[in-house]
Parts: structure tokens; sequence; C-alpha cells
């Protein structure tokens, strides 16, 4: 990267210093959880100090999206919850390797359809894109001087059993991912909770699942700027100013309670 470069991806990290500040902010959980705990788009969001009181409702819209559900009773990922006695394992992935460019943009179109009928939401975009943007500079600068990033493994899959007793998987999406990268204490917590309830926890097969190439991680920081870029353009993108209509709902937002059959 050049210098302009970098100094351009700074700023744009600044931007979102806000997400780092709240994901801090967040109550670590415990090891093994005893208590349900839960972090999501919508609650992170909702903590911006430019988000007025009244219009957080609105963003628990969010709820279901980029979340991390863990309790004693239950574990899931972006709005669904599966029951722990379900569980059949738990799937590692590297971090890194699940930064393609195809789930960047699934993530932001789901997201921008849960906040469909909400005021503000461009706005609401283009600060969960600086957040993105802030959490993979933040990876990126662990690999400077490297044209190779050493990945690190999270929980990424959770299989279960379905109607009928078929397999299913419950696949984290992007910020489930990344939030986990910045805050390994949910990685331990969700570890432990597994290996409490006896169900396996299982890394991905072949030669050096712990490495990726830089370029990866670039092209995905790429993607995000492109997102925060476009839709810092858009002149409404302003923050909320009142909440969202009564009766009006987004779709594809909420939370999911137990396993999708």
């Amino acid at each position: 990267m050049g210098r302009a470069g970098d100094a351009g991806r700074a700023r744009a990290a600044e931007g979102g210093d806000w997400l780092l500040e709240a994901l801090d902010r967040v109550p670590a959980p415990e090891v093994p959880v005893r208590e349900p705990w839960k972090i999501s788009l919508g609650v992170l969001l909702s903590a911006h100090p430019l988000v007025p009181a009244l219009a957080a409702r609105p963003l628990k819209l969010l709820d279901g999206l980029g979340a991390i559900h863990l309790s004693p009773q239950s574990v899931g990922f972006d709005g669904t919850e599966v029951e722990w006695e379900k569980v059949t394992e738990i799937r590692m992935r590297g971090g890194g390797r699940s930064l393609a460019k195809d789930a960047i943009d699934s993530s932001f179109d789901a997201i921008r359809d849960a906040l469909l009928l909400v005021p503000g939401k461009n706005w609401a975009l283009g600060k969960l894109a600086e957040g993105l943007t802030t959490l993979l500079f933040r990876i990126m600068e662990n690999a400077e001087g490297s044209e190779q990033y050493l990945d690190v493994l999270v929980p990424g899959t959770i299989v279960y059993k379905g109607r009928f007793g078929r397999s299913k998987e419950c696949a984290a999406s992007v910020y489930p991912v990344l939030l986990q990268l910045v805050r390994p204490d949910i990685v331990a917590a969700l570890m432990a909770t597994a290996e409490a309830h006896g169900v396996p926890v299982v890394r991905p097969e072949g030669d050096d699942p712990d490495v990726c190439e830089l370029a990866e991680i670039e092209g995905a920081l790429r993607e995000a700027e492109a997102r925060a870029l476009a839709v810092s353009r858009d002149e409404e993108a302003v923050p909320p100013a009142q909440p969202l209509p009564e009766g009006a709902s987004g779709a594809g937002g909420g939370g999911g309670g137990g396993a999708q059959e």
C-alpha cells in the first residue's frame, strides 16, 4: 500500500472508532457462560453518540444481523439460535478467509433490507461500513511488513440436528466473524460452553489452515471502503431523527428464537 492509500484508510478507520469503543463497553461473557449473553449490530449502533434515544428502537431491527447469541441453553449467529442439545459440532474457520467480497455484499444487502423503512438508514449503513473498515484495518496492522496474515480460527458454523434428524448448519456472516477476531474472549466463552455441553469443536482440514494471503484481507478492505464511500455520497446519509412509524417493520430484521427447521 502507498502512503496516500495508508492515510486514506487511516482516516476511514478513525471514522469507525465508535465501533471499537462500543465493543469495549460490552461486558465479557463468562467462561463458560452461566447467563444469556448477546452482541449485535443493533446494540452497537444504538450506542453511537449521534443516535438519539428515540431513534434507538428502530435499530433493534438489526438485532438479528451480525449477532452472536450465547447462553447455557443455546448458541447462535445472526438471529438463529440453536439449543445445545441439538448441536452436533462447532466448526472453526479462519477469520481472514471468511472475508470474501460476496460475503461482504451479502451482509450489506441484508442490513439494507432490514432498515428499509427506518429514517436515517443510509447514515446507519455508512457507519456500519466505517466500522467494518476499522475492524479490517486493525487486522491488517497485525500483518504489517508481510505478504501473509497469520489467520485466527474462530467458531464459524454451528452444525445441528433439524427436523427428522437432518443435519443443518448455521454459518456466521462477516460481522460475527470480525467481532470474534477483535474480542477473543467471545471465542473462549463459546468454546468453553461447547465443551461443557460435550459438543466437539472441529478445526478445518488441510495444511497451514491458519495462514492466508494478505491480498485476501486487502480485497475485503477495498470492498468495505467502496461501500462506505458510496453511502457517504448519498444526500440522505444523515443520522436518524425520529422513531420508526408505528406498525412498520423492516424486511429481514429481528432476532430469531430456536433452530430454524
